[in-house]
């Protein structure tokens, strides 16, 4: 029969393993969502950036670590890109800010993909993020 300081040792290390496994996996996930916006995002807004900026448009750029926007000023619209933790993994975000001829902004949250939403992060590419944003520039404009 096992004593109480046996089972509360047991128990305890469990628990301080569980936590040091759940802490390594989130830094991995962070280590992978830094590379995505990194590698990825960040050339992919600045050739956007380049594009505009040939025909005189104010271009606001913003890359963090874990998130990233561009703001065409000129014509009032705002591309973001945020990531969620799912069950297929790390998958991009994308937010999209605009504003209406009446004057109002609205914001809409959506998938950079239609059908099946089983994609993750690893799944794109600079070109990927580019077509993504044309398309949505050209239906908000």
């Amino acid at each position: 029969m096992e004593d109480i300081k046996g089972y509360l040792g047991n128990y305890y290390k469990g628990k301080e393993k569980k936590k040091k496994e759940k802490g390594e996996r989130r830094e991995k996930k962070i280590k992978e969502i830094k590379q995505f916006f990194l590698e990825v995002v960040e050339p992919a807004f600045k050739e956007i950036e380049a594009a505009f900026k040939k025909y005189d448009k104010t271009v606001t750029i913003i890359i963090g670590e874990i998130d990233a926007s561009i703001t065409i000023d000129d014509e009032e619209f705002t591309y973001s890109l945020l990531t969620k933790d799912t069950q297929y993994g790390i998958q991009p975000v994308p937010e999209i800010g605009y504003q209406t001829k009446e004057g109002k902004w609205l914001r809409q949250v959506g998938y950079m993909k239609s059908g099946t939403q089983d994609y993750t992060i690893k799944d794109f590419l600079k070109e990927d993020i580019i077509q993504h944003f044309i398309e949505k520039h050209s239906s908000r404009v």
